[in-house]
């Protein structure tokens, strides 16, 4: 029983010292240590990636502030050429208007002819003439 016990013992030096040059490529340490080493870069990683994230928080919002600023700027840009349109249909009205008038204008002046060649007609008829031009 001793040969036995002497055997677990040397086998269990020589796993130990196996375990130690050879497990994950990292020599002389045990099971224990690399397992604290793996969590230790892992915590790292994990708090990097934190760090990353609440940058990129803080800069998204920053850019939510400058697009909050850009609507506000084209709310107001939007009302300045709302305003625009309407006195667009109010000076489209206008010139609708004028050409209204301009069309009746027409209309009177061409009834004005008409009412002057008639008038000169009965003159000519009462035997009327023209003066002559005086020159000076």
């Amino acid at each position: 029983m001793l040969d036995l016990q002497t055997k677990v013992d040397h086998l269990e030096i020589r796993v130990s010292a196996l375990e130690r040059s050879t497990v994950s490529g990292v020599p002389n340490l045990s099971i224990e240590q690399r397992f604290s080493a793996l969590h230790d870069r892992v915590d790292d990683v994990g708090r990097n990636v934190l760090d990353k994230i609440d940058k990129l928080d803080k800069r998204m919002d920053k850019f939510d502030q400058r697009m909050d600023k850009f609507d506000q700027r084209m709310d107001g840009f939007e009302r300045r050429m709302d305003g625009f349109e309407r006195r667009l249909d109010d000076l489209q009205q206008d010139v609708n208007l004028l050409k209204q008038d301009v069309s009746q204008l027409k209309q009177d002046v061409g009834e004005l002819k008409l009412g002057m060649v008639d008038i000169m007609s009965m003159l000519a008829s009462l035997g009327a003439t023209a003066p002559e031009r005086r020159v000076n």
